[in-house]
């Protein structure tokens, strides 16, 4: 196991380093800055892993800006970048197409095998989700060829998963600092948890929980005005990059002169009645579970000849083996939450629609999705209607349903509503009012 620190300025990366990271991620933002390029020379002349993260949405109109950050880092002599937008990943493999690239925090690993896609797509490591149970994590990192960040876990999950992933190379910790620009309180968590994995010492939830407390720090600043723990080594060569081209299109496809259509999630299989299949949504979203214990309901619908049924599947471990059921019911596409679905899904015959725990916020993200074989997408919510307006239509897309949305003629081809606890009389009523608009 080795391990990964936060920094935010040259300060904390001298302390991050002088205290035992094995890698240092530093924001983006500062790229070919004077700071970006001391933390570059710095790691290097000490052999340590030195990556640039930009781990936030990225809207189309930030693409191009975000690319020549990117290119910056890469000049300054980083050994990688962690990414947590698909779009902008992309984009990024265009204009550099051999330097490393973690999955970020946006693109984060919830199964053994969701740990394959990013693999296979060419990323050198990818970020954990940090809900994932400790048992799983473990299964992840054991089948995984490539680099798994553990990051953001609660402290007692912490202090029962770090023994068990000692003997894995492959794992790598990435601590939570509670002020990341504090080169005390980075010192602090960095030397706290290089001695513990040094020392394959089994850590107490009640010393994790203390570190980001208010702790004498003068001992740790006595330490870092000391002579250096860690000199330099040798100055390594600076990483050279082939460069590439990537070009926005030019032109947008034509937007659609009609108004979206309805789609409908649904998990009460109380819902399922003879008024919903009256009214026949395009798109019924039902959970696979609902479909399997509801079978004679579940068909009905398909016998009013215009609703498509699409199963919907949960993040994380998933037995596809199980779905073989869904074929006698002429359900063939899947909702899936989960990017490293998408090949065990393919591979089960079905076809895939992304939902929205699958982050969507650009057009290159869309073509991408596209490229993997995907049908639609969803459109963060965090988007706005000018945003969604300048997004390329590589795919159909689907937003949450809002009036504002419903009357936008935005190039939106579905809006979803959802219904969970809704009764009967509220749901065909709010449908009733939604088709009536």
């Amino acid at each position: 196991m080795r391990l990964m620190t936060r920094t935010e300025n040259i300060q904390t990366v001298i302390a991050a380093v002088q205290r035992g990271a094995d890698f240092v991620a530093v924001p983006m933002r500062l790229a070919g800055s004077r700071v970006f390029n001391e933390a570059a020379e710095y790691t290097r002349a000490r052999n340590i892993g030195l990556f640039a993260e930009l781990d936030g949405a990225i809207a189309d109109n930030q693409l191009t800006d975000s690319l020549k950050v990117a290119a910056a880092a890469a000049r300054s002599g980083v050994n990688g970048l962690i990414l947590g937008d698909l779009g902008l990943y992309s984009a990024v493999r265009k204009i550099l197409p051999d330097i490393p690239i973690i999955a970020g925090a946006g693109l984060s690993v919830k199964s053994p095998d969701g740990a394959r896609l990013p693999e296979t797509l060419g990323f050198c490591g990818a970020f954990a989700a940090p809900d994932t149970e400790n048992a799983v994590l473990e299964r992840i990192i054991a089948g995984s060829s490539i680099d798994i960040i553990i990051a953001d876990k609660p402290d007692t999950a912490l202090a029962k998963l770090l023994p068990q992933l000692y003997r894995y190379e492959t794992a790598i910790l990435l601590p939570r600092t509670e002020n990341p620009d504090s080169e005390e309180n980075t010192a602090l968590v960095t030397e706290y948890f290089s001695s513990v994995i040094r020392k394959r010492r089994k850590p107490q939830a009640s010393e994790i929980k203390k570190l980001n407390g208010k702790l004498p720090l003068t001992a740790i600043r006595a330490a870092l005005l000391s002579e250096e723990t860690y000199p330099a080594v040798k100055l390594a060569p600076k990483p050279k990059y082939r460069g590439g081209e990537f070009v926005l299109p030019s032109v947008k496809p034509d937007e659609p002169k009609r108004y979206p259509q309805i789609s409908v999630y649904i998990s009460n299989p109380e819902l399922l009645t003879y008024e919903l299949i009256r009214l026949a949504p395009l798109i019924l979203y039902l959970p696979v579970d609902l479909i399997l214990s509801n079978q004679q309901k579940v068909t009905a619908f398909a016998r009013n000849g215009k609703t498509r049924i699409c199963a919907s599947i949960s993040a994380g471990e998933y037995d596809f083996a199980a779905l073989k059921s869904l074929k006698p019911l002429d359900i063939d596409t899947l909702l899936i939450n989960d990017l490293g679905h998408t090949a065990p899904a393919s591979a089960a015959g079905f076809k895939v629609r992304a939902d929205f725990g699958i982050e969507t916020h650009n057009s290159q993200t869309l073509q991408f999705l596209r490229e993997l074989g995907f049908e639609s997408a969803c459109i963060s919510e965090a988007a706005s209607l000018t945003e969604i307006a300048e997004m390329f239509k590589y795919l159909p897309i689907e937003a949450r349903y809002s009036d504002e949305m419903r009357k936008s003629r935005r190039g939106i081809t579905w809006l979803r509503t959802s219904f969970h606890k809704e009764t009967e009389r509220e749901c065909i009523g709010r449908l009733k009012r939604i088709l009536s608009v």
